[in-house]
């Protein structure tokens, strides 16, 4: 909007130009101009020059009544065609509020509704970031389960190893034992011989050095072997609740997520079928320790009963 006004002296005008606009770029913004110029009205026709920095411009129109109505050239060369009514200041400085009242309103509404967008759009953030969020909790629930699936199938493997490791260590002792009762054998031969030759008794009593063999052995046995078999035993069982543990994590990852499920790596039933091999073998070494653990007694009786008779052999032939 624009307010012109003049003095007139004998036809020669000089005012001042009053624009208040919100520009195309920037229309929530609130500009205003004053701009001096001189003129001429003759009758009816009217020509105003405005003058800035050098350059100046001349606008003519005439004035009817109360409408002024000027010709004005546009910055593309063009000619437009302005109409101006008559108004007070007080007019004008009415219509200047309304017009800043309007474009602030304006201003109001556009940034309450880039608050909204912008809500929105935020809204929408954190909607794709909660369903990427919860697709990357299956994925780390899958990934655990499968690792605490691997950790068992290891375990259970172990167990099966553990039978065997019993299984040669009874050999070992097996063989000790063998081998202390045929010494034991040839120092029966020599004790028995007539006369006795206390010389060749004496070279065939090895019962203590093969006794010190079998009782180290079985005290290897006893306190390693078999601790670490029940070690074993326990943390195949630790494992199995570990893969039950990361099933229900992978089972509630899956149920908290909008976003479909992945292809798993492993579900209930692979869970299902590890745990019960496991137990089948965690019964398995439970025996086979329970075994193992009585024919090794069982060796160690025998191996002191050997003793005891080789030290009453050697005594009765007394050498």
């Amino acid at each position: 909007m624009e307010f012109v006004q003049w003095a007139n002296s004998d036809g020669s005008l000089t005012g001042q130009r009053q624009l208040l606009y919100a520009p195309e770029e920037d229309p929530l913004q609130i500009r205003s101009e004053n701009m001096s110029f001189t003129g001429t009205l003759s009758d009816s026709e009217v020509s105003l020059t405005f003058s800035e920095l050098g350059f100046s411009s001349t606008w003519t129109g005439t004035l009817e009544g109360d409408t002024l109505t000027l010709t004005v050239p546009e910055q593309d060369g063009t000619l437009a065609t302005r109409e101006l009514y008559a108004a007070t200041v007080e007019d004008y400085n009415q219509a200047a509020q309304e017009f800043r009242r309007s474009v602030e309103q304006q201003a109001a509404e556009q940034a309450a509704a880039e608050r909204t967008a912008a809500q929105q759009q935020y809204s929408a953030e954190q909607r794709a970031a909660e369903i990427e969020a919860q697709q990357e909790a299956v994925e780390e629930a899958d990934k655990g389960l499968a690792a605490a699936l691997d950790g068992l199938e290891s375990d259970t493997k172990i167990l099966e190893d553990d039978i065997q490791v019993l299984n040669d260590e009874l050999g070992l002792l097996a063989e000790e034992l063998s081998t202390m009762q045929e010494n034991y054998q040839r120092l029966q031969q020599a004790a028995n011989t007539s006369p006795i030759d206390c010389f060749a008794v004496q070279s065939e009593d090895y019962a203590d050095y093969d006794l010190d063999i079998i009782r180290g052995d079985l005290d290897y046995f006893f306190t390693q072997v078999e601790e670490t078999v029940r070690s074993d035993v326990a943390r195949t069982e630790e494992s199995i609740e570990s893969a039950r543990e990361a099933l229900s994590n992978l089972q509630a990852a899956v149920d908290a997520s909008e976003s479909g499920v992945p292809n798993l790596q492993a579900e209930a039933e692979d869970v299902d079928a590890a745990a019960s091999e496991a137990r089948e073998q965690i019964a398995a070494t439970e025996a086979a320790l329970d075994g193992a653990h009585k024919q090794a007694e069982a060796l160690g009786q025998r191996a002191e009963q050997i003793h005891q008779d080789a030290k009453a052999l050697v005594a009765n032939a007394g050498c």
